[in-house]
């Protein structure tokens, strides 16, 4: 009896340990599989960049002068410990944090990208040098164009991307750091007569999926913007749903940029993200800078450009031949044999039915129209920070 009562409880024991050997490798296997690791790992890293950033904002305040600027003079002295100076305003902790700090004693972090294969911090003082350069891990086959059907209409857009920006403000509401590109200009890829979009009907609720407000927030910066009912709102509004464009995220078509980093692509750049980028990009001073306004000389239809032929040097149009000759990016280029054009996200001040353009002619400017067969659409793709970009030498 004695012998059999140990044999059931040796085989108890072999079973208890096999059963738990078993729950063990489920648990490994979904705590793998689940991202529980990787969670763990990226919310260390976080709390370690948190906690630097504050060893780093104490430094900062302390080596605040008079005039509320960052004396950095007195901040290199005075770093915390483990701080090393890489470069002009830019810091990295002994964890490998890297920190740009401004003059007014901002710290921001900067965007990680691959230029000739080495690893490049962009931060806002050399962002404009990296402006245009193309994008080469976003799409697999950049030099053949693609179509997107909205509708019942198709258009053809080009697949090759340009870095056009990178928001460290977070001016256009995506997140500090955003990274922004934008599809090169492709002949014919336009219409008639720009379609509409029949849900923007109540400016303080717009849709998600509308980027409007987003991309022109001077427009709703008092809190009065255009009518809904204007035509040229309604057209942005149809450029900037997320919706019309969103089978341009296919991960068929992507190279190295994952689809989790995309927030959205839309049709088109605003006007206020075309002046942020070519300002940024030609390193302008105030009175060489392109300006847009709202409102314009007491009409609420949208905005209005410097330099202008009217009021404060602002006009319904750009002044002929006000911008840089900068192939395949900003667009005036007398090498082209065909007058290339593409829209604008934005209304203009001119009437309620016009939507802003690059135009070409002319030695290249700002214009405005409600549809044209030869005005085309340069997408625009709004990604995460952490996107992993390789841009061009």
């Amino acid at each position: 009896m004695q012998k059999d009562e140990k044999a059931i409880t040796l085989i108890a024991l072999i079973i208890t340990i096999i059963v738990m050997l078993i729950l063990v490798g489920v648990t490994v296997n979904v705590a793998i599989n689940g991202g529980l690791f990787s969670t763990a790992k990226k919310a260390t890293a976080e709390t370690q960049h948190q906690a630097d950033r504050e060893m780093l904002l104490s430094a900062v305040i302390g080596a605040m002068n008079d005039n509320a600027e960052v004396d950095f003079e007195k901040l290199d002295k005075n770093l915390p410990q483990g701080f090393t100076k890489k470069e002009d305003d830019l810091y990295e902790s002994r964890s490998g944090n890297a920190f740009y700090v401004n003059k007014e004693g901002n710290i921001i972090k900067p965007v990680v990208v691959t230029v000739d294969k080495e690893t490049v911090m962009i931060t806002p003082k050399n962002l404009g040098k990296y402006l245009g350069k193309e994008v080469t891990n976003y799409k697999k086959d950049s030099n053949t164009n693609e179509t997107i059907t909205i509708g019942t209409e198709t258009y053809t857009v080009s697949a090759k991307y340009r870095l056009y920006y990178i928001d460290f403000e977070n001016k256009y509401q995506d997140g500090v750091g955003t990274i922004y590109l934008k599809a090169d200009y492709v002949q014919n890829g336009g219409t008639n007569k720009l379609p509409i979009s029949e849900e923007l009907t109540d400016s303080s609720n717009i849709p998600e999926n509308i980027k409007i407000k987003n991309l022109n927030p001077e427009l709703y910066k008092n809190g009065t913007p255009p009518s809904n009912e204007n035509y040229s709102m309604k057209a942005v509004a149809w450029l900037t749903d997320t919706n019309n464009w969103k089978d341009l995220i296919n991960e068929e078509t992507l190279r190295g940029i994952k689809k989790e980093d995309i927030n959205y692509v839309v049709g088109a750049p605003s006007i206020e993200m075309m002046m942020d980028s070519y300002n940024t990009h030609y390193e302008l001073t105030d009175d060489e800078k392109l300006y847009c306004k709202f409102p314009f000389n007491d009409n609420r239809f949208g905005y209005a450009i410097k330099p202008g032929f009217n009021v404060d040097g602002f006009g319904i149009q750009s002044t002929p031949g006000s911008l840089k000759q900068d192939e395949n990016f900003y667009l005036y280029s007398p090498t082209y044999n065909v007058c290339p054009y593409y829209w604008f996200a934005s209304p203009s001040a001119a009437n309620d039915v016009g939507v802003l353009y690059f135009d070409n002619w002319n030695n290249g400017f700002i214009d405005y129209d409600d549809g044209h067969e030869v005005v085309s659409f340069s997408p625009v793709v709004s990604l995460k920070t952490s996107a992993k970009l390789i841009l061009e030498e």
